[in-house]
């Protein structure tokens, strides 16, 4: 296996571990989290599972077309489906801390993140309705806009972080939004690369943009881990504060 299959095999294991990690927080840890905190990591948790799913599926379909013909149906329905997910994901993304936003924030501050998100769904509908799943350059240049939506999305949610209005929220949400900021800043800067070499030299190029995606499933899932041994943590403390008022009962 050549080093790209490499850094494909470790960014889906990444996802997939994160995509897991997600579901216990969500899952097991609700208690914990409380209400916004809870609903917060729910829409991380399954813009996250989606991805790692999507490429799951990419990733067996590339194995099954390896060695077919371009003109082979698989092939076609490859193509299809990573168009798709491409622009699933690009959806996702721009929509995320926007739904965070509305999720965390009230009044003005909740609207607004309400207004962008309808903004970003009703984008890629248009885009795939007008043949960006067909075209690789209306593609990047769909991605792109969203991007125009999304990074604005992703300071704004930091700054409001900061400033204290999505005080529902916790700081390791803020870490994992951090990360996505500073990933979501660099997409635009690699689309425009590849969109001016085309698919077929990008694919060739793929090795810096895999490694990019790799290391910040791993941060990602760090961050995660991090909050699971938090709520664990806070758990045992809570019984052991316990502890002394069940003996002053007896």
């Amino acid at each position: 296996m050549d080093l790209l299959g490499v850094l494909r095999a470790l960014t889906l294991l990444t996802r997939l571990l994160l995509a897991a990690a997600l579901v216990v927080v969500v899952s097991r840890k609700a208690s914990r989290l409380g209400v916004t905190r809870w609903r917060a990591w729910l829409v991380v948790a399954i813009a996250f599972t989606v991805l790692a799913v999507d490429n799951a599926i990419l990733e067996l379909l590339a194995a099954a077309v390896q060695d077919l013909p371009k003109d082979a149906a698989l092939v076609q329905v490859r193509r299809a489906f990573y168009n798709g997910t491409y622009l699933l994901h690009a959806v996702l993304s721009a929509a995320l801390p926007a739904a965070l936003i509305a999720l965390a924030g009230i009044g003005g501050v909740r609207i607004a993140g309400l207004v962008a998100v309808w903004a970003v769904v009703v984008i890629g509908a248009l885009a795939a309705g007008s043949g960006a799943l067909q075209s690789w350059d209306r593609l990047l240049d769909t991605t792109r806009v969203l991007s125009f939506i999304g990074i604005p999305a992703y300071l704004g949610f930091l700054g409001l972080m900061v400033l204290g209005h999505l005080s529902g929220l916790d700081r390791y949400l803020g870490w994992f939004i951090g990360v996505r900021t500073v990933f979501m800043i660099l997409v635009p800067i690699q689309e425009v690369f590849f969109q001016s070499v085309g698919p077929n030299a990008a694919a060739q190029l793929w090795h810096l943009s895999q490694f990019l995606q790799f290391l910040t499933g791993v941060i990602y899932l760090a961050i995660v881990l991090l909050l699971l041994r938090s709520l664990s943590g806070a758990r045992v403390g809570q019984r052991a504060a316990a502890v002394p008022e069940a003996h002053a009962g007896l």
